[in-house]
């Protein structure tokens, strides 16, 4: 099975929600993956807190970026920083040298949300019109989305407010096909 259409496969003990909405592609490695990011006009950053670090509130947040954060213990691996674009560090003052992993890659994805809701990128949808219809039918719906694939039928209309207007014929009497 090519890499992009592999499903997540997650920890017994993490949730793998977020494989709904976001595509997982695997990579052989982690310098595949930066090399394959970095070939799609993505910016890779590693959080590492060296002299070439910028500050994480200096980096433009509204173009394609891909954050690399390490575990806590060990951080980025020198192969994935020697391979990044550039190297961020979120400043910190007193005693403690570094924040738990979770908490600076909130910081990140906050500082970016920021960044891109002052740039007015949330104003209006920017997924084109029939990508949108079908990405909200398949979050809405999987299970109907599933098997309307399986049988080659198109997706039922939506209301405006993402109800089915319809239920198709096929799936009559079939309510666990819409929960």
């Amino acid at each position: 099975m090519p890499a992009e259409q592999q499903r997540l496969k997650a920890h017994i003990q993490i949730a793998a929600g977020a494989s709904k909405w976001v595509k997982v592609r695997t990579h052989d490695g982690t310098p595949q993956a930066i090399r394959y990011l970095q070939g799609v006009g993505y910016e890779v950053v590693a959080a590492h807190p060296d002299d070439s670090a910028i500050d994480y509130r200096e980096l433009d947040l509204t173009r394609p970026v891909a954050l690399l954060v390490g575990a806590e213990l060990k951080g980025v691996s020198d192969e994935a920083l020697a391979l990044a674009d550039r190297h961020v560090s979120l400043p910190m003052l007193g005693m403690a040298q570094s924040l738990n992993v979770s908490v600076a890659t909130a910081l990140l994805l906050y500082e970016a949300q920021r960044q891109r809701a002052a740039a007015g990128l949330y104003e209006h949808c920017r997924i084109p019109e029939p990508a949108y219809s079908r990405l909200l039918f398949e979050w809405a719906y999987p299970k109907l989305a599933r098997r309307c694939r399986e049988l080659g039928e198109p997706y039922p209309a939506l209301s405006d407010g993402g109800r089915l207007e319809a239920l198709p014929t096929f799936a009559a009497g079939a309510a666990d096909l819409t929960d």
